[in-house]
């Protein structure tokens, strides 16, 4: 009974700053001043690309942890489980966000559309979080992705029967992409010196997994996980052991600690982005999931020294 009449003084809110359409259509402001469109909100950033290439010019897709911010120990404020609350559809992976159990029982019951991209899809347990740990950087594997890819595409259709084909349509296109980057990830790391790479943050299972890698991680699943002095000593055996050249580190995390250890061992340091969220430099390059993607691969041809 309380939170029914939360969401009605929510809902009355809501109509009286705007967030509301008629018809029961959802709207957003957006930063200019202007309506935006029926609204979608996608957690982070590579679901709110992927949202955004399925969903075209029918709906507007923001995300809720802000540009820059590393999602991983963000928190929502009341605000925006009042914005989450008047959207259309929130599109989320169901292994990333802490906060998910508590903020999808907050909300309405019927609004927003829930769409779990991670739904169905195979995971990965284990690693420094434990032998029940889900890793849950699922995005960074592009043939789990077109899988989220349907999966969003199906959810849309259901919020939006008559733009089912624009959809399904935009879809199809962005698998192909992603089929591209599978390819080109296959073909790259096909020949390469090394099979083992260094990275600051365990988020690279699947893409591991994927193209017959291995990596190992200085830190755990989450990236603030401070590694042991005994983990320290274990890659720097690794190192010595496998000719590693590089330690890789990822731009949205302080990288003080790949830097200390890439000093000790007289090794470089280079980017393996997670793509959990745009730096600023990244947008103002017009980058996406895509490009990082590619930036990846090659970054990652020049530290395996792949022919």
């Amino acid at each position: 009974m309380r939170r029914h009449a939360l969401w009605t003084l929510v809902a009355i809110v809501a109509v009286e700053l705007g967030l509301v359409g008629a018809g029961g259509a959802y709207y957003v402001l957006s930063q200019t001043g202007g309506v935006n469109g029926p609204v979608v909100i996608a957690s982070f950033y590579p679901y709110q690309f992927l949202a955004s290439r399925v969903a075209g010019d029918r709906f507007a897709v923001t995300a809720l942890v802000p540009p820059g911010v590393e999602p991983h120990d963000w928190e929502p404020t009341p605000r925006d489980v009042l914005t989450i609350g008047t959207a259309a559809a929130f599109v989320y992976n169901g292994y990333v966000e802490a906060y998910l159990p508590n903020l999808l029982k907050d909300l309405p019951p019927d609004q927003p559309l829930r769409v779990d991209a991670s739904a169905g899809l195979p995971v990965i347990l284990g690693g420094e979080g434990g032998p029940n740990a889900v890793d849950p950087h699922l995005w960074l594997d592009p043939v789990r992705v077109e899988t989220s890819v349907a999966t969003i595409a199906a959810s849309f259709s259901r919020v939006d029967p008559s733009g089912a084909a624009v959809f399904q349509a935009n879809a199809a296109k962005l698998r192909q992409d992603l089929a591209r980057i599978d390819g080109l990830f296959g073909a790259g790391l096909q020949t390469c010196a090394r099979r083992v790479f260094i990275t600051q943050h365990e988020a690279f299972a699947y893409l591991a997994a994927r193209y017959n890698l291995t990596q190992v991680a200085i830190q755990g699943l989450s990236p603030d996980q401070e590694p042991a002095p005994a983990k320290i000593q274990e890659i720097l055996h690794v190192i010595n052991v496998t000719g590693s050249k590089v330690v890789f580190f990822e731009e949205l995390v302080n990288p003080a600690v790949a830097q200390t250890l890439a000093n000790e061992a007289h090794v470089q340091t280079m980017v393996l982005s997670p793509i959990e969220g745009l730096t600023a430099e990244e947008r103002a390059n017009g980058d996406t999931y895509l490009s990082l993607m590619e930036m990846n691969l090659q970054n990652l041809r020049i530290a395996l020294e792949c022919a």
